[in-house]
């Protein structure tokens, strides 16, 4: 059977692998942004907001069973402005919509599927959907109707429970916020946390499946750029950059410092750098260690 090819949409031009891979999706999908959310208010309709990432094996089958389906696709097009996020290159949006929808189901995790207001408050969510109704769930199909008709006829009710989740999970933040500062002690205590979870024998952080996650890269770098401390170029480059492409690798920090062609290339410059400096210490370490062997045979 002959299947029509899809055009790409928006996410064509996004420079995380993750949001490319749904680049040839029926889904009109947007990345996060002010576009997305203008084009809500403008055609009155919910959001749709998909939180996933590369190494989330739930969410490729997500992708597979139901975004890839044209015929599901058609009910998000035509009820919801759909919205894609990458979670390793904004972990900040996933923590805060992690969040309200922990807070309404008491559940969370990847894919995160969450229901917004056109002003982006959340007032219904869930993680992965199956295509049909299994095992008491849902399906998405059933889902995506259900909440399009709730907002269409009781839009009040929807815009008033997500501000009142809101205001809740607002106040919470603040309690938080006054609570915690930054410090010096709090940046040693999260590369140590980062340093415990290293595999020094296979590079990357946890168990398989190990993905370059961007915040981290980045922090680590940023921090080796000021302390200098062995460990953190140690960890960072010896293991994980050798282990993958260095494109990909300066792409994946092109990501947690912006999109544009000029931040991709000083993040490909200090990757260069990094690399660079730690074969010149290699080297002298390889000298000194022959030196250290011909004065002891001697």
């Amino acid at each position: 059977m002959f299947v029509p090819a899809v055009a790409e949409n928006r996410l064509a031009q996004e420079t995380s692998s993750y949001l490319k891979g749904a680049a040839h999706q029926p889904v009109d999908w947007y990345p996060w942004g002010e576009d997305a959310f203008r084009k809500a208010k403008e055609l009155d309709r919910p959001v749709i907001l998909d939180v996933g990432a590369s190494w989330c094996h739930w969410c490729h089958v997500i992708d597979r069973e139901s975004y890839e389906d044209p015929e599901l696709a058609k009910v998000i097009n035509e009820n919801f402005v759909a919205v894609k996020v990458d979670r390793d290159e904004r972990p900040d949006i996933d923590a805060r919509y992690q969040q309200a929808v922990g807070a309404l189901t008491n559940h969370g995790g990847w894919p995160l599927t969450a229901f917004l207001t056109p002003d982006g408050k959340v007032f219904y969510g869930g993680t992965y959907f199956p295509p049909k109704d299994t095992h008491g769930q849902p399906s998405f199909r059933r889902v995506l109707q259900t909440v399009a008709d709730h907002y269409r006829k009781s839009k009040a009710e929807a815009i008033r429970d997500a501000e009142a989740l809101h205001q809740s999970l607002a106040e919470e933040r603040g309690v938080l916020a006054a609570q915690g500062t930054m410090n010096e002690a709090s940046l040693k205590a999260a590369f140590d946390a980062l340093r415990g979870a290293f595999d020094p024998v296979n590079g990357g952080f946890g168990s398989a499946p190990k993905f370059p996650h961007a915040g981290t890269v980045e922090f680590l770098m940023a921090r080796y750029h000021r302390t200098r401390e062995d460990g953190y170029r140690n960890v960072f480059v010896l293991h994980d950059v050798q282990g993958y492409e260095h494109n990909e690798i300066a792409e994946i920090m092109g990501c947690s410092i912006g999109n544009s062609k000029s931040q991709l290339h000083k993040a490909r410059m200090r990757l260069r750098e990094l690399l660079q400096e730690t074969e010149r210490d290699r080297a002298r370490q390889v000298r000194q260690a022959a030196k250290t062997e011909s004065a002891g045979t001697n």
